[in-house]
């Protein structure tokens, strides 16, 4: 049986937050490894891949830690309402954007996550807000929108970019709403339960969605780097960096964890420009530095 939820993970905090930096460098580079997967798939086709490999990855060690998969009851439902939240609904709002954007603009939206970790787990009564946290927020949403208006002059909803800004933005919620509730289910399942039932609970609808796009997909299209970037994806930005993520939740509290997210959009730009010749504008880069600013203003006065 796997241990109590309760029981720490024997982590040291500073541990978990190199940890956290290795997961952050992960899911950064993972950004431009998508994008450019997404070249030789179809984008459904391509998810359900790499979480059908990670869930092969996830079983193996459930095996090893001696951890059988729970019979439904109500207390599995909730693990499989994480599920839902981040990994099928998260993962096609995030695949279905990041088709539509670019890799630097999806990161810099996401680096609004700490900030709204924060406002969830002040409504679920799990942390306290003061005045100036919410300016902090403020500033971060602010920030937001001149990353999303800076690469849509016309911001219409018709133009392809700006609904992939809109869909990842709606990813992002998905996931914060998951970090600020990841904890409380920790009270009750193991890290281990918690990340792997989860995601394979929330991976079957997800390979159910992507059928109709498996007898598109172009096979023979797909080079050693698009399968390199299967592999890449589901055992390093799934796999790997999800036990870290939900390890360190439980560590060190969610708003702690949710602020190494400010970093992902530094890998991910810096790996965008170099590998798929992105550009920033200036705009874009007041947006970044306002969201950053506004992450550090919410975290520094909340105590």
């Amino acid at each position: 049986m796997a241990e109590k939820g309760t029981q720490s993970t024997g982590v040291s905090p500073a541990i978990a937050e190199l940890l956290l930096l290795g997961a952050a460098m992960m899911w950064g580079v993972n950004f431009v490894v998508v994008k450019a997967a997404l070249s030789q798939f179809q984008p459904h086709v391509f998810n359900s891949m790499r979480f059908v490999l990670a869930i092969v990855a996830m079983v193996a060690v459930m095996r090893y830690k001696a951890i059988s998969v729970r019979p439904f009851s109500r207390q599995t439902s909730l693990l499989m309402l994480a599920g839902l939240l981040h990994t099928s609904f998260y993962q096609i709002l995030f695949i279905e954007g990041i088709a539509r954007t670019t890799a630097s603009n999806s990161a810099m939206i996401l680096a609004a996550t700490p900030a709204t970790v924060a406002v969830m787990g002040h409504v679920i009564g799990s942390e306290k807000i003061v005045r100036h946290t919410w300016a902090g927020i403020a500033l971060a949403f602010g920030g937001l929108y001149l990353i999303i208006r800076a690469s849509n002059q016309n911001f219409s909803l018709r133009d392809a970019s700006f609904l992939g800004d809109v869909l990842v933005l709606c990813a992002m919620l998905l996931w914060a709403a998951y970090t600020a509730w990841a904890r409380q289910l920790m009270q009750r399942f193991s890290v281990m339960e918690v990340t792997a039932l989860s995601t394979i609970y929330g991976a079957v609808p997800l390979v159910l969605w992507s059928i109709p796009d498996l007898f598109v997909q172009q096979w023979q299209a797909v080079t050693i780097a698009g399968w390199g970037g299967v592999v890449y994806s589901g055992m390093f930005s799934i796999t790997i960096a999800y036990f870290i993520w939900n390890a360190s939740v439980q560590r060190v509290g969610a708003a702690r964890t949710a602020i190494f997210s400010n970093l992902i959009p530094v890998f991910a730009v810096i790996t965008g420009v170099v590998c798929l010749d992105e550009t920033v504008s200036e705009v874009q880069l007041l947006g970044a530095v306002c969201v950053i600013a506004g992450i550090v203003l919410a975290r520094r006065t909340n105590k």
